[in-house]
């Protein structure tokens, strides 16, 4: 019997997406049956329905694949005039940056879930607290972790490179690579246009890559939202602190952040 190697099982894929772009759903049942025979897999076909505030389209069918010791895999079938949207490896990405391929694009760009997301610039109102929590990481943190701004992390698993605001990593020198998330002792995010992705996905990301302590500076509520004690994809301990209060970080108690501190009115 033949081995599934990296390759075959690409070739695979491709020849399933094939298949259900062009709605012929015979043709993906002969070729998950070629493929048991072949790769000794196990497959089922099945159907949902699911909503679509376009309303455009209204179902999915999905295949479920199960390739001997490789974890299940999912694909939607969208309806005709919704092409099929692979996911982008971190590999991948990271040969397009190397490329140069973002060179022109203004705003902050990252690979979040597979896809590319181009953030909006940054104005003054998040610009100041992320200077402000700059400076105090590095006169907190005493030297004990590297201090990274703005920078990648790497999540292969969830293919994604994210670049948070503010990062306190292992103390070492990445010029052979990015962080990962086992390096990642705090990280924080500055929220002014961006408050529903970063309470939402980029929550759901850290959390599932067990990112211990997530810090979400909201600088239109003029709070810090601290979250605790990662489990699946969400935090189960999640507090907010607002002016008159200060946290400390778990990975340095000593440390303190004065939240009056980090929101000032504007200056004259």
């Amino acid at each position: 019997m033949a081995t599934l190697t990296s390759t075959s099982w690409r070739s695979l894929l491709i020849e399933i997406l094939r298949c259900i772009r062009w709605e012929k759903n015979l043709a993906v049942k002969e070729v998950l049956e070629r493929s048991r025979t072949k790769y000794n897999t196990e497959w089922k076909l099945t159907s949902s329905t699911k909503n679509d505030p376009s309303n455009t389209r209204t179902s999915y069918k999905v295949v479920q694949m199960t390739i001997e010791s490789q974890p299940t895999m999912m694909i939607a079938e969208p309806a005709q005039e919704w092409p099929v949207t692979l996911p982008i490896s971190i590999e991948q990405y990271e040969v397009m940056v190397e490329r140069g391929d973002f060179d022109k694009i203004v705003g902050q760009v990252e690979l979040m879930n597979g896809r590319i997301v181009q953030m909006n610039p940054q104005g003054p109102k998040h610009c100041d607290p992320i200077d402000y929590l700059t400076e105090w990481s590095i006169r907190q943190s005493n030297g004990d972790f590297t201090i990274r701004i703005e920078k990648p992390i790497r999540i292969p698993d969830r293919h994604s490179c994210p670049e948070p605001d503010v990062t306190w990593v292992t103390r070492r020198r990445y010029i052979d690579r990015h962080p990962v998330s086992e390096e990642v002792y705090l990280l924080i995010e500055v929220s002014y246009s961006s408050v529903k992705f970063d309470r939402t996905e980029k929550q759901q990301l850290y959390a599932a890559s067990k990112i211990s302590e997530y810090w979400r500076v909201d600088v239109p509520s003029q709070a810090v939202f601290v979250h605790r004690e990662p489990i699946d994809s969400d935090y189960t301990s999640i507090q907010r602190f607002d002016k008159g209060q200060t946290i400390h970080p778990l990975c340095l108690p000593l440390a303190s952040l004065d939240i009056a501190s980090l929101f000032v009115d504007q200056l004259a």
